[in-house]
């Protein structure tokens, strides 16, 4: 077994350049990258919570810049997630050795990509509102759709834990859907990336940062709301992973990448009581997305 110091040194220098692991292994180099990617970062069934609030592309000194604007945000901590993007977050996390506690969990996602990697059977409740609550007009799906939808899973269901995964402050920023990216009239997707865009120097950094931060803040809002209408002795804040605005090159969240801008994540303590300051009512599931819906909002989302 390598030594656990060397290993550290190993993430400092992995974390710095941002490397691509590459699989299967072809080198000892390789090698190396890969056993840093395994060793950095946790799974988040190694932690204790009634509660995990999973915000997407969630970077830990943005939640510094909005940390004094509300009061459920305590003490501030980081953690170390086990992907740079939403997909390895999620196959990992989830992975067919937490059954166990998948099976006892309810998970409320915002995220297309529970469709490639998930099974409701593997879960107590796999509520995927990304299928039948999309909004097609903003190309994201709100948080107060997402919190409503918690809001009653959250009342109704005989889970142990509950993870409500939220797809802001990750782009198009609803607060300025002018940034998010230029819009086909005829087919309403995103015809380029904000991070083209900023990587292009067709926008600047401070306003691509206000709008990422705005759309933080838009997220909290609903987020305050989610705790004041559920129980959670522990609820934990946190995010799939973090997002570049081109340090070391690096622009959104890429795969398979170690650099600390996208693996060093938020990890807020706090809880949750059931006040019912807001009473959803259950809504009509018809509406559920097709294979031709999903590639869609996955391309409002910048993936295709």
């Amino acid at each position: 077994m390598m030594n656990r110091g060397l290993i550290e040194v190993l993430k400092d220098e992995v974390w710095k350049t941002g490397v691509r692991v590459k699989r299967p292994l072809t080198t000892l180099r390789e090698g190396v990258r890969d056993l840093v990617f395994d060793a950095v970062g946790m799974e988040v069934y190694d932690a204790e919570w009634d509660l995990l609030v999973v915000l997407d592309a969630f970077r830990a000194d943005a939640l510094r810049s909005v940390q004094d604007e509300y009061e459920f945000l305590g003490d501030m901590d980081t953690a170390f997630s086990k992907g740079s993007s939403s997909r390895e977050w999620i196959s990992t996390n989830f992975h067919e050795r937490h059954r166990n506690w998948t099976k006892r969990t309810a998970y409320v996602t915002g995220n297309p990509f529970s469709n490639d990697y998930l099974d409701k059977n593997h879960f107590n409740i796999l509520d995927e509102v990304w299928r039948y609550h999309w909004d097609d007009e903003v190309g994201t799906i709100p948080p107060d759709v997402m919190t409503k939808r918690a809001i009653l899973v959250g009342r109704n269901g005989d889970h142990d834990r509950m993870i409500v995964h939220y797809m802001q402050p990750h782009f198009p920023s609803i607060p300025h859907p002018e940034i998010g990216s230029a819009v086909d009239p005829e087919t309403n997707v995103w015809l380029d990336s904000v991070w083209d865009r900023l990587e292009s120097d067709d926008i600047s950094y401070e306003r691509v940062w206000e709008a990422y931060l705005d759309n933080l803040r838009h997220v909290l809002d609903s987020v305050s709301v989610l705790l004041k209408n559920v129980e959670a002795e522990t609820a934990i804040l946190t995010a799939d992973h973090g997002d570049g605005f081109g340090e070391e090159g690096i622009y959104g969240h890429p795969r398979l990448r170690t650099h600390r801008v996208l693996r060093e994540v938020p990890w807020v303590m706090t809880d949750a009581t059931d006040e019912e300051t807001l009473l959803p009512e259950e809504t009509d599931h018809d509406n559920i997305a097709n294979e031709e819906d999903i590639e869609k909002r996955l391309a409002d989302l910048g993936y295709r």
